[in-house]
C-alpha cells in the first residue's frame, strides 16, 4: 500500500515538474522530501498518509525549500561587509556569466524539433551555433548525437 502511494506520488510529481529523463534525480529528491515531511507528522493510517502526501505538492516543497534557504542565508547575508563584497564583485560575476553564455552559444547546442500538430518529432533535431563575430545564428538539421561544424550550417 505504501509503495503504491509513493509510486503514484512519483508520477504526480513528475507531471507537476514537467520533467524529462535528465530530471529524474531531482524528481526523486522532491519525492523523498515529500515522503519524509509527511512521515515526520506521524500519520496514523495509510489514508491519512495519502491525504497529507497529496496536499504536499512540488510547488509547496519548492516554496518550503526557498523559505528555508532564505532563513539560512538571511542570518548572515544582511551584514554590511557581505553586502559591500557582493556589490564589489557583482560586475565581474555578471561579465563572467555573459562570457560563459556566449561561449556556450558559440560551441553550439542541439534542440528537439517540434511541429504544431503532434508536438515533438522523434529523432529529428536542430543544431544551432552562434557565429564567432556574435552577429548571426547558424542552424541546420542534425542527428541525435551529431555535432555540426560552423561550415556545415547555413
Amino acid at each position: 500500500e505504501f509503495f503504491c502511494i509513493c509510486i503514484q506520488l512519483l508520477n504526480k510529481t513528475w507531471r507537476e515538474m514537467k520533467a524529462t529523463a535528465q530530471d529524474f534525480q531531482k524528481v526523486l529528491d522532491v519525492v523523498r522530501e515529500q515522503i519524509v515531511r509527511v512521515l515526520d507528522q506521524l500519520p496514523t493510517s495509510f489514508e491519512t498518509f495519502r491525504s497529507k502526501i497529496n496536499s504536499l505538492t512540488y510547488t509547496e516543497i519548492n516554496r518550503l525549500w526557498e523559505n528555508e534557504r532564505l532563513v539560512k542565508e538571511g542570518q548572515g547575508a544582511q551584514l554590511k561587509p557581505i553586502i559591500e563584497l557582493r556589490e564589489q564583485i557583482k560586475p565581474e560575476i555578471v561579465d563572467l556569466i555573459r562570457q560563459q553564455r556566449l561561449l556556450y552559444l558559440m560551441a553550439g547546442t542541439r534542440f528537439a524539433k517540434y511541429n504544431a500538430r503532434s508536438g515533438r518529432v522523434r529523432e529529428k533535431f536542430w543544431y544551432w551555433r552562434l557565429a564567432p563575430n556574435h552577429k548571426a545564428l547558424h542552424y541546420g538539421d542534425c542527428g541525435e548525437s551529431e555535432t555540426l561544424a560552423l561550415e556545415q550550417l547555413p
